[in-house]
Formats: C-alpha cells, sequence, structure tokens
C-alpha cells in the first residue's frame, strides 16, 4: 500500500442504500487513488443483495481491507449508519464519503495533506447531471474530460490546483453543511459521540454534528480545489421528516454542550 511513514491512518467510510451501480464507480475510484486509505467501511443502511454483490466481487482483488458494515433496513437512519461503520474503524483518521461521490485520484493524498488537530475538513464535489451520469452507467466506466467538466453545475468545484487552495481562508460557519464530504480524527469524533441518532429521516444531521464540533472547539477547514469529488445525479431524496430533524437542529444553535446521549458509544465496547 502507498502510505507515507508517519501520515495518519485513514479510513474511508462509504455510505450507501441500495445504489449499486453508483457504489461500485465509487469504490473503483478508491482503486486510482495516488495513496491509499489503511481500509474502505461501506457503511449501509440495510441495502438487498445486489449492493452486497458489489461489495463480495470488489473484495476479491481489492488493493485494502473492504468491510461491509451493514445495519437493519428500518427506515432512513444515516446518522446510526455512520455511527455503526465508525465504530469499526482501526484508523485514527475518519474520511466520510456518501456513496454517490466517486472521487479524483487525488483524493486521499490531499485528505492527508490537510488533515490538521484542531480541525474538521469539509471537501468539494461537482454536480454532474442526468445525462452524464447515465452515460457513466452505461459504460460502466468514470472518466471525465474537461469539456465534459465545465458542462456540468458548479463546475469550478472540478478544478484541481492545491496551490490556489491553500490561499482561499475558511469562513468558521455552519453552512455549507456536507457530512458526507468531511474529514476528522476519531479521537474528536468519539469525544463528541458521532452523529445524533435522533436524526432520523433525510437532513440535518450534519448541522447538529458540526455544531457540536465548534462547540467542542474544533475549526472548520474548506478543502477548495483540492479533495475533489463527481457527484452522480440521482432524484431528490424523501424529505418527509425534514421538519422535524431541522427543528432538532435549530434548537441546538441555542445550545453550548457537545455530546449528544444518542449517539456512537452504544456500538463501542464497554470500559
Amino acid at each position: 500500500m502507498n502510505i507515507p511513514s508517519g501520515s495518519p491512518t485513514i479510513s474511508l467510510i462509504i455510505s450507501t442504500y441500495n445504489r449499486p451501480q453508483a457504489l461500485y464507480h465509487v469504490l473503483q475510484s478508491v482503486r486510482v487513488q495516488k495513496e491509499m486509505p489503511h481500509e474502505v467501511i461501506v457503511a449501509d443502511d440495510g441495502s438487498g443483495d445486489e449492493t452486497r454483490q458489489v461489495i463480495e466481487q470488489c473484495q476479491r482483488d481489492f488493493p485494502v481491507p473492504l468491510i461491509h458494515a451493514w445495519q437493519e433496513d428500518d427506515g432512513f437512519r444515516l446518522a446510526a449508519n455512520k455511527n455503526h461503520a465508525a465504530s469499526k474503524a482501526s484508523g485514527n483518521y475518519l474520511l466520510f464519503l456518501d456513496g454517490d461521490l466517486v472521487m479524483h485520484p487525488n483524493y486521499i493524498k490531499d485528505n492527508r495533506i490537510t488533515a490538521t488537530k484542531g480541525y474538521f475538513v469539509v471537501n468539494t464535489r461537482v454536480m454532474l447531471d442526468e445525462t452524464f451520469t447515465k452515460d457513466v452507467f452505461k459504460k460502466k466506466q468514470f472518466s471525465i474530460s474537461a469539456s465534459q467538466l465545465f458542462k456540468q453545475k458548479n463546475s469550478k468545484n472540478g478544478l484541481h490546483m492545491p496551490r490556489l487552495g491553500k490561499l482561499i481562508p475558511t469562513k468558521q460557519k455552519l453552512k455549507p453543511c456536507r457530512g458526507g464530504l468531511m474529514g476528522i480524527w476519531k479521537e474528536d469524533f468519539v469525544a463528541v459521540n458521532g452523529m445524533n441518532e435522533d436524526f432520523v429521516g433525510w437532513g440535518f444531521e450534519d448541522t447538529d454534528l458540526f455544531i457540536r464540533l465548534f462547540n467542542y472547539g474544533l475549526k472548520r477547514h474548506n478543502n477548495k480545489f483540492r479533495a475533489l469529488t463527481y457527484h452522480l445525479y440521482h432524484p431528490i431524496e424523501n424529505t418527509d421528516n425534514a421538519q422535524n430533524n431541522k427543528a432538532l437542529a435549530e434548537k441546538m444553535k441555542g445550545n453550548s454542550s457537545y455530546f449528544c446521549t444518542n449517539g456512537l458509544d452504544k456500538y463501542l465496547p464497554k470500559q
């Protein structure tokens, strides 16, 4: 494995639910990384056999350990899904990635370089359109040319210019909250008790997490023009419980605590 000596040991946690085509391309993007993660954990929120088959096929010759962390399908439980997977991580740095985000070949390397004590990191994505995504699925191969990139929404997020990225300061604010594109030291994730599992259904669990990370004393760093990903198109998720989740997050904004009671510790060995 190509892991520089003295670097953080990165556990890449990929969240998925019944999108095996997308997951296949995300896992293939691991294979072409300039630097490998320590391990990959697929956080599976109750997917069926097709997803399991994709993972098992990849496991046969994957360049690093590939772990399938499956939980029973009991509705949209992204917070619990991430906690369950994080509890299995043996690395000291957690990279959370949504299962529809194909990584640029420098994604792991860029995150290793920017992993700094006292900070959590939010990475970047290009929003791919439906036509491009369907073509990727049809060809079963992901590649994107400069001309194709500049036809996509927010195409500037697909420009890999690390030196320029270093010059862009990060405002210490909540938005945009992208919990599916973040890096954090495992000890910090454990300290705040991970994701708050009171959040069930779509939305705002990452807002809650970011508030608690700020309360804990961490600072935010945005990886601009580095750590790029390409978001494979899909229809809008079911947002039926979004208002309840938003109300939970709004309540947290007036709170100075950082530890959630319904979180990661239920999956960890008892001390």
